[in-house]
């Protein structure tokens, strides 16, 4: 994609740049395509037939969004906020739970146990929770470091909704380019039946005149169409 938007923008001050933002990729759609003999109807499109020529699965079946999706509904900064929180109280219970055996009942009455055996077992799954939260922190980091993004405006539910909308938005467009190609081959096919000797019908003459080739094969059929070789 930096190649082509360097080649188009060739000469201004847009071009020979060496990254571009994420954003700008879900605007390729509404880059069109004026001429009318092909089937690439957009910049996206054109991304997605470069892809899909060098490779034949092409970008699009290689794109993991399994997980991506599920990741826009969780916010980070929320989740280490609501840890903070966890921790802080774990520490105000655990304080009340010594303050009440110094103030004189025996620790060793149900009540002292059981709070006690509280607090351990939760200040263990709170240090477990942090320990993925920091791991999950690390990971992230890198995600942000490698798509360069400015980490004071970088949340996570943001970015993983960009990811998943221009996974989402090239699948579709992808799938839509191979859709008509294979339509167009299959009247290309058609038309060959009829006159195997003229047909040079391009995807776009295959539009415009598909009710008249199901007319000629019906004619064809009942024996009132006779084709003949070009030039005879």
């Amino acid at each position: 994609m930096l190649a082509v938007g360097n080649y188009m923008n060739e000469g201004t001050n847009r071009g020979n740049c060496v990254g571009f933002d994420l954003n700008f990729l879900m605007n390729l759609r509404d880059v069109k395509v004026t001429e009318t003999s092909t089937d690439i109807k957009n910049l996206l499109q054109l991304l997605a037939d470069i892809s899909h020529r060098k490779d034949k699965n092409g970008m699009v079946v290689h794109l993991d969004c399994e997980h991506v999706q599920p990741a826009t509904r969780v916010a980070v900064s929320h989740l280490l906020s609501q840890l903070r929180v966890l921790e802080n109280n774990i520490k105000r219970v655990a304080t009340e739970v010594d303050a009440v055996v110094q103030a004189g009942l025996d620790e060793e009455t149900s009540f002292g146990l059981t709070m006690k055996l509280f607090v351990t077992s939760a200040q263990s799954d709170l240090q477990l929770l942090q320990s993925s939260a920091k791991g999950m922190e690390g990971k992230l980091e890198q995600v942000r470091d490698y798509f360069a993004q400015d980490p004071a405006d970088f949340e996570s539910e943001t970015f993983f909704g960009l990811i998943h909308a221009i996974a989402t938005t090239l699948q579709s467009e992808t799938a839509q380019l191979l859709k008509y190609r294979d339509i167009a081959e299959k009247r290309e096919k058609a038309c060959l039946t009829l006159n195997p000797f003229s047909c040079t019908f391009s995807y776009t003459t295959y539009q415009r005149c598909v009710g008249c080739i199901h007319r000629l094969r019906s004619l064809a059929r009942r024996g009132k169409l006779r084709l003949h070789a070009a030039g005879n």
